[in-house]
């Protein structure tokens, strides 16, 4: 499984003989570069937490160099501490590393060596499962920005590749579904909480039997009755049935009884031919379930079934 490794500067301890409280912070390694400008009293201790980056890996191992960097910030005089050192990481291990390392900054003035500073820098080095899903939706979507800016709405369980956080909004890239491959973003929650879950909850591809001369559907030994259509019948034979693709406006009538009436599932893979299974009381053609009251049901054993082919949630039979 792919993961990302997550580093985190936690805080930094200034000690030792003054230098000054404005400093600056650098950090390189593993494919990263951080700065951060920082004004800090000596004897006290800065709690940062800030997450300086991530490296996806999908070794067991992983050895990587790291150099540290504490820089007086002063118009004539900017001293330079450095520390380097490797770090090695076992990534099948779910107990987070801390590492602590002393950078020593030496004042020097003209040719003479003065002072003496020490910031105690402290690292948090993690492993995070990079796969995330979409959590529960209200209504069943997510509004979401795509990267050239256009709005999408996409279903609750989708799959994602997350891949970072960036000015309270979340970046990640759609692993399944009918925007599959495209990256997007989304804001934060109120409190500050991402719509993202670890949580895997798909299931096996579910098995949708429609009987023509019954007009019934039969899911997970759960029998829904079947809205008649006059016009061409349906094909025996089998169809996937796809991941949600957008809300369906038709859905809002039945919103005080289902609340996940905007969700349709599409039948097939040709949009030319635009049948879903769906709620509702009229027909054109489509698999419509009148029994709206019990659409969340439905909705709750198809929205997290998958068939592993990264589009669809299952198989439609349709019988004579």
């Amino acid at each position: 499984m792919v993961k990302d490794l997550v580093c985190t500067l936690v805080s930094i301890k200034y000690s030792g003989k003054s230098i000054g409280s404005d400093i600056r912070i650098e950090i390189e390694g593993f494919g990263i570069f951080f700065g951060l400008n920082k004004k800090i009293k000596n004897g006290t201790t800065s709690q940062i937490h800030k997450e300086i980056g991530r490296l996806r890996v999908d070794q067991s191992n992983l050895v990587f160099s790291v150099t540290l960097k504490i820089i007086e910030r002063d118009l004539v005089f900017n001293d330079v501490g450095v520390e380097q050192f490797l770090i090695k990481f076992d990534l099948e291990s779910s107990t987070p590393q801390q590492v602590t390392r002393m950078v020593k900054v030496h004042e020097f003035r003209g040719l003479t060596e003065g002072s003496e500073a020490r910031f105690e820098v402290v690292l948090y080095l993690e492993v995070v499962d990079s796969i995330r899903y979409i959590g529960k939706q209200d209504n069943g979507f997510l509004r979401v920005k795509m990267e050239d800016g256009t709005e999408e709405s996409v279903p609750e369980y989708l799959k994602i590749l997350f891949r970072y956080t960036e000015a309270k909004r979340d970046y990640f890239l759609i692993l399944e579904g009918l925007l599959q491959g495209q990256r997007a973003s989304v804001r934060l929650k109120e409190d500050g909480s991402s719509h993202f879950i670890l949580n895997n909850l798909h299931t096996g591809p579910a098995e949708l039997i429609y009987s023509i001369s019954e007009q019934k559907l039969k899911v997970k030994g759960q029998i829904y009755k079947v809205v008649p259509y006059l016009g061409q019948s349906w094909d025996k034979g089998f169809y996937d049935v796809e991941i949600p693709d957008h809300p369906h406006k038709l859905g809002r009538t039945y919103l005080d009884r289902a609340t996940k009436a905007l969700v349709w599932f599409h039948i097939g893979h040709d949009y030319k031919d635009a049948r879903y299974l769906h709620p509702g009381r009229v027909t054109a053609g489509c698999i419509t379930i009148p029994e709206v009251e019990r659409w969340d049901e439905l909705f709750n054993t198809l929205i997290v079934a998958r068939k592993g082919d990264s589009k669809s949630i299952g198989v439609l039979e349709v019988v004579a």
